[in-house]
Formats: structure tokens, sequence, C-alpha cells
């Protein structure tokens, strides 16, 4: 026998072991073909591939994520709708807006603040926390805008302007604790009236937000004359 023939004969075959092949057909010697192998396509069956390590990103699934997209949609279909008396303007506040708020994160934070406030109202189980995240998105609007307000620019006017009238909003519509009070008493300024002055002080010198279609908000939602005056 030649030497040719005896490695011929001796010569093992290629045993080809899946190590990721899929659950459904590992004992069967997966192709692994993708997305489906050809023996679970044969054999109609599901493909499970083993050694895929599907994740999700937690961020994007988390329970405050999601509460946060609630309260976007809630903001659009119901909050914006009582923010004005005409519906030009609340077609602002349900559109143009939130658009704004995606732009700029204290704008966002100031529309989820204000919307859980909303909802907080007719939720009676979730009320609780749904004021906790209403003050936390307040606080974190506030802790982003706020150093802003002393640079005010063309480009950044309109946002500090939809802030301070989201800020406003959410001050005269948190519900209402014993040390708080609405026009008078212990002969101190409410913190509205400060609110009102400090939007009044965005627009001042600002043409650019006067072009703007936010400019809408300001005519028809505040008295010029009287929050200059204060």
């Amino acid at each position: 026998m030649s030497d040719s023939q005896t490695i011929s004969s001796t010569r093992r075959k290629t045993h080809f072991k899946s190590r990721t092949g899929c659950r459904t057909c590992r004992s069967r010697k997966c192709d692994e073909e993708r997305p489906s192998c050809r023996k679970c396509l044969k054999r109609s069956l599901q493909c499970d591939y083993l050694g895929v390590d599907v994740r999700t990103n937690p961020q994007a699934d988390s329970p405050k994520s999601l509460l946060d997209v609630e309260l976007m949609h809630h903001f659009t279909i119901s909050t914006a709708v009582t923010l004005a008396p005409d519906a030009i303007v609340r077609d602002l506040w349900r559109t143009d807006i939130p658009q704004m708020g995606f732009a700029t994160d204290y704008v966002l934070d100031g529309i989820t603040a204000l919307a859980a406030l909303h909802m907080a109202r007719y939720d009676s189980n979730r009320r609780e926390a749904l004021l906790a995240h209403a003050s936390l998105c307040h606080t974190n609007s506030l802790s982003k805008a706020l150093p802003r307000i002393t640079h005010v620019t063309s480009q950044n006017c309109s946002q500090l302007f939809i802030f301070g009238i989201l800020t406003l909003f959410f001050n005269l519509a948190k519900p209402i604790e014993k040390e708080d009070f609405f026009l008078v008493g212990r002969g101190v300024v409410p913190e509205w009236l400060y609110l009102l002055r400090g939007i009044d002080t965005v627009i001042q010198g600002q043409d650019a937000i006067m072009l703007s279609s936010v400019s809408l908000i300001y005519k028809t939602s505040l008295a010029r004359p009287f929050t200059r005056n204060l």
C-alpha cells in the first residue's frame, strides 16, 4: 500500500462543532447561518442563537424615562390646552414648545415638571410620586437656567422666556402649603410677582424674541404694562 493510500485511509473526517450555534439545533451541527440556520429553516423551527448577548439600554426603558415620555405626552394632549385661551397659542404650546424642549434641557425639565404637577391632580394613586417628580424636574430646570439669566442673548432669549413662563405656571399651580401665600401675607411680595418681573427683564432689549413665534405667548398671556410697572 502506498503512503498516499495510507494517509487517505487513516485521515479522519473533519468534525464541525458549533459553540455559538442556536439552541434549537446545536446538537445537529448548526451551520450558524443568520438570521436563521438552514436546519431550523428546514424543520420550520424558531432559531434561537447561543452566545448572542442582546442588551437593552437600561436608561432607555427605565421607569424614570418612561414616566418622562408619559409626561410629555400628557403635556401635549392635556396640559398645553390649559395654558392659553387662544387656539393658536395652545397649538404653539403643544408643538413648538416641546420641540424647543428637545433642544434645551432646562425647557424640557420645565415642561416635565408642569406636566407632572398637572397629572397629579387627576391621578390620585400616583399623586405623591408625581409631585415628587415635579419638584425634582423643577429644581433641575432652575439649576440649569438661572446661571444663564445674567447672559441673555438673541440666541437664548426665547428659551429663557419660556423657562420663565413655565416656572411662573409651576409656582401658581403647585399645591399650597401652610407657609405659602398668594397675594398678601406677612408683608412680603409673593414669589410669582418676582417671576413676572424676571420674565419682563428677559424680554427687554431682545428684539429677537418679539420676532419669534413665542412672542404670541407674551402678547396673549402677560399684560406688558403690568409687568413693566412692577
